[in-house]
């Protein structure tokens, strides 16, 4: 028994390194400490501790000049304060994806163009997600087929997907993604974006989306707008949001976010690590430093803190410290 149980370490050592001489193994870990210094839910009042808010791990491959692989299981603490579990692993990317020169082609379990020119201007997916994955208005990922194209200062992404996350699909509806982006003069972009779940949906829903931003050498800034309304519906929910990131020298970066949600449309108390007051528009705020110790390595104490429209909910306020860093 413990020989086949060698030979079977000795065979997935020796398939791994197989696989690392043709690609690329990596990964991202994002651990802090918090505390709960104030909070509408008293119940949670003075609750710390340690926690894992992600954990990446990756593999990438080029097949060859045309044909890409990836490959990425993540982890996460559950981030609801009440329930305890092991970090379980699920797949958060896995698709393959085929260069022309005309664009590529792309299937599988992928980033759908929501927010992923957003989260990667905003450079600190580490510290939070963007507005609308924070709120739970679209998930970070989606299973199915998308192109993506640059011509000059314009840069193009259309997609179809199952409208189910990376969770296995369940209906007859898909989701139609739309974002195009445009890069006016060195360090702007602009980028608008559209997506529609009425292809054989029950519930015709849409996003629309104008995203905002300007890099130099020694800040950054972003504004956002987003509305989620269901066809045939004249209510609809609306977000607001602004960043900035500014270098104060080397390795020290000084980090400011405003998000303003305009009406009570967001997950509420069903957001994981911050849950907010339900029914009732909200002002999210966050600020924080970022010391980077190498390229690797980052150490940045943060605080988050929420307040609320509705008269009566008191506002919450989070110290943190998180650590980042790329295996």
């Amino acid at each position: 028994m413990k020989r086949w149980m060698l030979v079977s370490l000795l065979s997935t050592v020796l398939g791994a390194a197989s696989l690392q001489a043709n690609g690329k193994f990596s990964g991202d870990m994002i651990g802090e400490y918090y505390y709960v210094a104030q909070n509408h839910n008293d119940s949670l009042v003075g609750n710390n501790g340690f926690w894992f808010r992600r954990i990446y791990f990756t593999y990438k491959n080029h097949l060859d000049d045309k044909i890409d692989v990836k490959f990425r299981l993540e982890m996460a603490s559950p981030g609801d304060f009440t329930t305890k579990s092991k970090l379980t692993p699920a797949v958060k990317d896995a698709f393959i994806a085929f260069k022309e020169d005309f664009g590529k082609i792309t299937f599988g379990i992928q980033s759908p163009p929501t927010f992923a020119k957003v989260e990667a201007l905003w450079g600190y997916r580490s510290l939070e997600k963007t507005p609308l994955d924070l709120q739970g208005w679209s998930s970070s990922r989606d299973f199915g087929i998308s192109f993506a194209g640059k011509q000059s200062i314009v840069s193009y992404t259309l997609m179809l997907g199952n409208s189910s996350s990376n969770k296995s699909e369940t209906n007859k509806g898909k989701r139609l993604y739309a974002s195009l982006g445009i890069t006016p003069i060195e360090g702007f972009y602009i980028e608008v974006y559209g997506d529609y779940n009425g292809i054989d949906a029950s519930s015709k829903d849409y996003i629309g989306q104008t995203f905002i931003s300007y890099k130099s050498s020694p800040f950054r800034l972003g504004i956002l707008y987003s509305r989620k309304g269901t066809i045939g519906n004249t209510n609809a929910n609306n977000i607001i949001s602004g960043y900035g990131v500014f270098s104060a020298k080397k390795g020290l970066n000084v980090i400011v976010r405003y998000d303003k949600m305009l009406d009570d449309g967001g997950k509420g108390e069903g957001i994981s690590y911050i849950p907010f007051a339900n029914n009732s528009p909200s002002n999210f705020v966050l600020a924080g430093v970022s010391y980077s110790i190498n390229k690797r390595v980052k150490v940045m104490p943060n605080i988050e803190y929420v307040f609320y429209d509705t008269t009566g909910i008191s506002p919450d306020l989070y110290p943190r410290l998180t650590l980042y860093y790329k295996i």
